[in-house]
C-alpha cells in the first residue's frame, strides 16, 4: 500500500478546520455514550430510577414517594432521626401523611421484592414521623427475615428524644399490645419465629382478629412485612388490610420480580396502595449484592421446605447484625 496524497480538512480560506473536527468528535462521543447507557439499561434487570419504575408500573401501581439519598456524614438509613427536615425526612413525612389520612384503613403492610431493600427502616422512619404528628403507632415487625429489632430499638431510643417512650415487645396473638395512654407513642412488636411459623401466624384467623383490635387502639398499625414474593404471606396480610405498600430499593429491586408481583396482584385482585422508591442507602456495593443474593437464596430454600442447617445459620448471622 502506498500513500498517494494526504487529505486534509480545510475551510474556504485554506486553513485546517479544527473546530469542525472537534464538533464531529464531540457528537460521536455523545452518541456512543448514549448508546452505552441504553445498552446497559437493556442488559440490567434492576430498577434504578423513577423512570424505569413508573414504566413498569403503568396504571397498575402508583408511586407514592421517592426517598432521596441521605447525607454521607450521618446514619443514612435512619435519616429522619438526626435530620428530620432533610430531603429524606421530608419524603418520610410525605409518606406518613398519605397513610395517616388514607380512607378505608389505618392498617398498612410494607413489603419488598427481596431482602436488603430497607423496608424496616422505611417503616420505622415513617412511624416516627407519625409519632411526631401526635399519633399512637404500633409496628409489627417480622424479625425472622433478617432484621434485629433489639438492635434497631436500641438505636432509635438512644438517638431520638421523641422515641424515648418507645416500647419493644414480643408479638403474641394471645396478648395484644395496648398503648400506655393518650400521648403519642411508638410500640414495636417483634415476631420471633422462623419463616415457616411466620406463614402460620399470618394465615391464622387470630392474626386478623389481633389486627382488628389493634386498629381500634392505635391511630395507625404498620406491619413491617415479609417479602411479597411469598404468595401465601401476601394473600394472608391482604385479608387484614387494604393498605399494601411495596418498598423498592434502587439498584436492588428486579424488574422481572416486579412484573411477576403485579401479575399476582392482578390475578388475586389485591389492593396495591402504592410503591415507595428507596434511594436512601445509595447504590449497593458488590459485597452487599452478594449478601443479598445469598440471603434470598437461603430464605427461598427455607420457605419451600428445602432448607438445611447452612441456610438457618446464614439467616441467623444476618439477623444478628
Amino acid at each position: 500500500m502506498q500513500e498517494v496524497e494526504p487529505v486534509k480538512l480545510v475551510n474556504e480560506d485554506g486553513e485546517s478546520n479544527n473546530l469542525l473536527i472537534l464538533a464531529v468528535g464531540i457528537l460521536l462521543g455523545a452518541a456512543l455514550a448514549l448508546l452505552a447507557t441504553l445498552l446497559a439499561e437493556y442488559l440490567s434487570d434492576t430498577i434504578d430510577d423513577e423512570q424505569s419504575l413508573t414504566r413498569i408500573l403503568g396504571k397498575e401501581g402508583k408511586l407514592l414517594t421517592t426517598i432521596p439519598s441521605g447525607s454521607k456524614d450521618i446514619n443514612t438509613e435512619m435519616e429522619i432521626l438526626e435530620h428530620p427536615d432533610s430531603a429524606a425526612g421530608s419524603a418520610y413525612t410525605h409518606l406518613a401523611g398519605i397513610m395517616m389520612y388514607a380512607p378505608n384503613t389505618n392498617i398498612f403492610t410494607l413489603g419488598s421484592l427481596s431482602y436488603g431493600e430497607g423496608t424496616s427502616y422505611t417503616t420505622l422512619n415513617t412511624a416516627l414521623s407519625m409519632v411526631k404528628s401526635g399519633k399512637k403507632v404500633l409496628v409489627i415487625g417480622t424479625a425472622n427475615e433478617g432484621m434485629n429489632y433489639q438492635r434497631l430499638y436500641a438505636k432509635i431510643t438512644s438517638h431520638v428524644e421523641i422515641a424515648s417512650s418507645a416500647h419493644l415487645k414480643t408479638f403474641s396473638l394471645d396478648n395484644p399490645c395496648k398503648p400506655a395512654g393518650e400521648d403519642p407513642e411508638l410500640v414495636i412488636a417483634s415476631i420471633d419465629a422462623d419463616p415457616k411459623e411466620l406463614g402460620q401466624i399470618l394465615n391464622s384467623p387470630q392474626f386478623v382478629e389481633y389486627l382488628g383490635s389493634a386498629s381500634a387502639l392505635y391511630d395507625v398499625v404498620l406491619i413491617d412485612g415479609p417479602t411479597f414474593r411469598s404468595a401465601s404471606n401476601l394473600l394472608a396480610v391482604s385479608r387484614a388490610t387494604n393498605g399494601l405498600i411495596l418498598n423498592i430499593r434502587s439498584y436492588v429491586g428486579l424488574r422481572k420480580m416486579l412484573k411477576a408481583l403485579l401479575h399476582t396482584f392482578g390475578l388475586c385482585n389485591l389492593p396495591l396502595a402504592g410503591v415507595v422508591l428507596n434511594n436512601i442507602a445509595g447504590k449497593p456495593s458488590y459485597q452487599e449484592r452478594l449478601a443479598i443474593k445469598a440471603h434470598d437464596k437461603a430464605l427461598t430454600a427455607l420457605m419451600s421446605g428445602n432448607g438445611s442447617g447452612h441456610e438457618v445459620k446464614l439467616l441467623t448471622k444476618a439477623s444478628s447484625r
